[in-house]
């Protein structure tokens, strides 16, 4: 193995049962294969003497009743989980096109992707897509990721798209989604294949707010149906559609209902699909202390109503389905990480 993705000390093979994160607000990232096989980041120095850019991996395998400390530090590096033993890492190297590394022993050792010219027709089992960009800033193409050979290929027939919401995007079956802008409107745009990007179906929306930017996608289980959200044309309040895997998308009626000061971060609506099908949106609400407070509001009868996530904090971070169909948020308010099975009920993962 080649070590960490970007630097910083030999990889670990895992350290003492146990929580492996401090107290308070220093969780930075989580993902799951699924209720058993969890992922974190936290701050490498709690004290914040080191860069906070500088990250620490722990995972668990028990659902989050201990933790152990996985590889060394993370240096710029955005992570996805594409199954129990399988991590990507992509980083800003700041000279241009972003490097990408990949773990299969969960996250204790990784090694370099090697990137190859010859193209594609679509991602081999157990791939996900990797929309790379020549240089940073630049708009990005989709390429086929082979964990198993360590390989990333242009894919035959890609989109490309500027301000991609996720560098890498795992399959839902055999299903990809992508939100970003059309490069040369502006305006935003989903694409989405159902056969594991050997071919695609692109709908661009109108600039609703004035300022075009990525919509928020929220994809359902399954993968053959997603909901795209944008800021509505005037004041507060949203719109949203809802879309095939054909690229077939009509209106979603109420979402004007929802209160979103479209001032706040992020830029655009977030929004999940719980396991029984309800498109949950996070909508900013009061303010505490100065930072939005959500609240969640769930498509229910035509319209959309408030909704309460059982056991999960008020302040937290907008909640989101995994590929495998797992939900994880992080709370803003006392810095835990919370699960769910459904999306409805919370509980937690990480202890104070």
């Amino acid at each position: 193995a080649d070590g960490p993705p970007v630097g910083g000390p030999a990889p670990a093979t895992g350290g003492p049962p146990g929580p492996a994160f401090p107290d308070g607000p220093a969780l930075q990232w989580a993902g799951a294969a699924d209720a058993g096989t969890l992922y974190a980041t936290a701050l490498a120095c709690p004290d914040l003497s080191c860069p906070k850019t500088v990250h620490r991996l722990a995972g668990s395998d028990d659902g989050g009743r201990t933790w152990t400390s996985r590889g060394g530090q993370l240096r710029e590096a955005s992570l996805t989980v594409l199954d129990r033993r399988t991590l990507v890492a992509v980083s800003d190297t700041g000279v241009g096109a972003a490097a990408v590394s990949i773990s299969r022993d969960g996250g204790r050792s990784w090694a370099s992707v090697r990137r190859q010219g010859r193209i594609v027709p679509a991602l081999p089992p157990g791939g996900a897509l990797v929309c790379v960009a020549k240089a940073a800033g630049q708009p990005c193409t989709g390429h086929a990721l082979d964990p198993a050979a360590g390989q990333l290929r242009p894919l035959a027939d890609s989109p490309t798209l500027a301000d991609v919401r996720g560098s890498v995007v795992a399959p839902v079956g055999r299903h990809l989604w992508l939100a970003g802008t059309e490069p040369a409107s502006g305006r935003p745009i989903v694409a989405v294949s159902a056969d594991r990007g050997r071919s695609w179906a692109r709908h661009t929306f109108p600039c609703a707010a004035g300022a075009c930017a990525a919509p928020g996608l929220a994809v359902a289980p399954g993968g053959a149906q997603a909901y795209a959200l944008l800021p509505a044309a005037a004041g507060d309040g949203l719109v949203a559609y809802r879309g095939t895997a054909a690229g077939v998308w009509s209106p979603v009626a109420g979402a004007d209902a929802v209160p979103y000061d479209q001032q706040l971060d992020p830029p655009s609506p977030a929004a999940f699909v719980t396991r029984d099908g309800t498109l949950v949106v996070v909508a900013a609400g009061e303010r505490e202390r100065d930072e939005p407070r959500p609240s969640h509001w769930a498509h229910t009868g035509g319209t959309f109503r408030p909704v309460t996530l059982r056991g999960l904090p008020l302040r937290s971070r907008p909640p989101e389905r995994t590929a495998t169909g797992y939900f994880l948020a992080l709370s803003y308010s006392d810095g835990t990480l919370y699960g769910s099975a459904d999306g409805r009920a919370w509980a937690p993962l990480t202890r104070r």
